[in-house]
């Protein structure tokens, strides 16, 4: 008898939707067999994700969903960092100290992971064998909100990652394998900011983060169509039927 198929399951949360996928495998070859997407703007309840979660993926008794997850914590980070030599990389204390000096992370309260930027993997302190860096985290506790989240709403995280860097991942790999040979930009926006990134033949070469999102077209929206209420002018942004 043939043995049934279990579907591998990847979860995307934000703060605007929770996406789910079904797949072949967790590991390359993959194959997509099915996608959903669920809004969180209309604000359901973890009881309708939770049924939303159970109605595409067959749980088979259990009481979870276990998957790859994505996720969208506050206060993530993401920095390019340029060092003067591979020989100061080598001291472990080097990269602590820079990220406190220049860039204001505490290395207590936040998870870190320091990054090659030319090919995503990930670089042990002291250990860094290339000048260029990304430096990518998010605060301790928000990551375990956003755990806590996902399992209230039925899914449990086989793997927990940083949905910009999944995506920035997958926006280099298929650069080189279409060989784009012009730079192509990334943007992400929500609704306190956006990060840009500028990445070239596979290789993330500028990271910038902008303290203007969503929230700050409000006022330009309440001018240009007199609506003189912020939280109509915000439904009606981010209504489908905007235009």
């Amino acid at each position: 008898m043939l043995k049934r198929h279990t579907p591998a399951v990847f979860v995307d949360f934000s703060e605007f939707t929770l996406r789910i996928a079904k797949a072949s495998n967790f590991e390359h070859p993959i194959q997509v067999e099915a996608i959903a997407e669920l809004s969180l703007l209309t604000n359901p309840s973890p009881a309708d994700i939770r049924d939303f979660v159970r109605e595409f993926v067959d749980l088979k008794g259990g009481a979870y969903c276990v998957a790859h997850c994505g996720m969208h914590p506050e206060g993530r980070f993401l920095h390019y960092f340029e060092a003067e030599s591979i020989a100061k990389l080598k001291d472990p204390a080097y990269l602590p100290a820079v990220l406190e000096s220049e860039f204001k992370l505490d290395t207590e309260r936040n998870a870190i992971a320091v990054l090659n930027a030319a090919d995503g993997i990930g670089v042990d302190w002291g250990q860094a064998n290339a000048k260029k860096l990304l430096f990518c985290g998010a605060p301790l506790a928000a990551i375990q909100a956003g755990q806590d989240e996902l399992l209230t709403f039925g899914v449990y995280p086989r793997r927990l990652e940083l949905s910009t860097v999944a995506c920035l991942g997958g926006l280099a790999d298929f650069t080189r394998f279409s060989q784009l040979h012009s730079p192509v930009l990334y943007v992400e926006l929500t609704r306190a900011g956006m990060s840009l990134c500028i990445l070239y033949q596979g290789r993330v070469e500028v990271v910038r983060q902008v303290s203007l999102g969503l929230e700050s077209l409000l006022p330009i929206l309440q001018q240009e169509v007199g609506v003189t209420d912020r939280s109509a002018a915000r439904k009606l942004l981010f209504a489908n039927s905007f235009d």
